[in-house]
């Protein structure tokens, strides 16, 4: 009985102990970004849960990031509004990571959210057509 119960209990501590699968995993960085830091991208994921912004998420990416041999990873919101990691690995030795990130470059539009640069972009090249066929009509008339 008592080797049942040591068995069990050694078992539940090999398989339930996240710093023997992710080994290092609490040593992991959260940065808001790599840009012109000495770091090489390792791979990007997306949290599953449905609330992708919780805490849970992040401890995930933490642990994921031990696999791809990766020590640092980057919050970024994706197109469907969820929160992707991207992890890196980063030390001396490694040239400076030079692309920008993605949400330096969007800009949001304060009543809809979900439109972006690009957006307004191709809103801005409508009314220019639009404005390019009135004259042509009006010089035609």
């Amino acid at each position: 009985m008592k080797n049942k119960i040591f068995l069990i209990s050694f078992y539940s501590l090999l398989v339930g102990c996240a710093s023997w699968k992710y080994p290092n995993w609490e040593q992991v960085h959260v940065v808001k970004s790599v840009y012109k830091q000495p770091c090489e991208f390792k791979q990007e994921e997306v949290c599953s849960d449905a609330d992708s912004f919780s805490a849970e998420c992040t401890v995930w990416y933490k642990k994921r990031a031990t696999i791809y041999k990766a020590n640092t990873f980057v919050n970024e919101v994706t197109k469907a509004e969820k929160l992707a990691a991207k992890y890196y690995y980063c030390g001396p030795g490694i040239p400076l990571y030079n692309q920008k990130p993605l949400l330096a470059w969007t800009i949001r539009h304060k009543s809809d959210p979900a439109l972006t640069y690009s957006d307004y972009e191709k809103a801005v090249y409508e009314c220019n057509y639009q404005a390019d066929v009135a004259n042509i009509r009006r010089q035609q008339a």
